[in-house]
């Protein structure tokens, strides 16, 4: 075949012009489809890893804002009068802080508790679950010895991830901590719906 055309191509020159035009347009039609398919691939990934990324970012957030809330809500805690008093009034302690904080649950879609802790450890009241004061912990020794808020991961005897808030309960008019606030939520319950986000089928 390329016998033929190539003596059809040298009979006359506008035969030449047309062959080689025709190979030009062959060839520039493999390289725009080339091209094409190129641009296509590298869009495709893009969109991906973008859709990834913003996937990431959703999970990061679904765990994140929950956190957000429980740490407003103790810091708001640590330092109301209510807790201040309690510390060391037994009697109103008994008759008021420890019905109020026994049926208490913070606003998020996992499991979550609240202790009121003496600068000893000592629990002096909290709700009915994930109510601990973790003194055994360099982040409570840290609050007491310095006041402020710490955080930390801990797991608990059942193999769960907790989240661990410690506020300190400092009296505005001594600057002294005088006890410690203590928020604990179920990080692994917390984060159960992202992960099923963020399963690769859902790419």
């Amino acid at each position: 075949m390329f016998d033929a055309l190539r003596r059809w191509s040298d009979r006359s020159l506008a035969n030449s012009f047309a062959l080689r035009a025709a190979a030009i347009v062959a060839l520039s039609a493999t390289i725009l489809a080339g091209v094409t398919a190129g641009i296509l691939y590298w869009n495709e990934r893009e969109f991906s890893e973008a859709e990834m990324l913003h996937k990431a970012n959703m999970a990061v957030r679904g765990i994140e804002e929950p956190l957000l809330v429980v740490e407003n809500a103790l810091l708001e805690f640590s330092s109301s009068t209510v807790l201040m008093t309690a510390l060391f009034d037994s009697s109103g302690r008994s008759a008021y802080v420890r019905p109020f904080l026994q049926n208490y649950s913070f606003p998020v879609q996992a499991t979550n508790g609240l202790a009121l802790c003496d600068i000893n450890g000592v629990r002096l009241a909290g709700s009915a679950a994930f109510s601990a004061c973790h003194s055994d912990s360099r982040a409570f020794a840290d609050v007491v010895a310095n006041g402020g808020i710490r955080r930390e991961m801990q797991q608990d005897d059942l193999a769960r991830q907790v989240w661990i808030i410690y506020s300190g309960i400092t009296f505005p008019y001594t600057g002294t901590t005088e006890g410690v606030a203590v928020a604990t939520v179920d990080l692994s319950e917390l984060a159960q719906p992202m992960r099923k986000f963020l399963e690769p089928a859902s790419f």
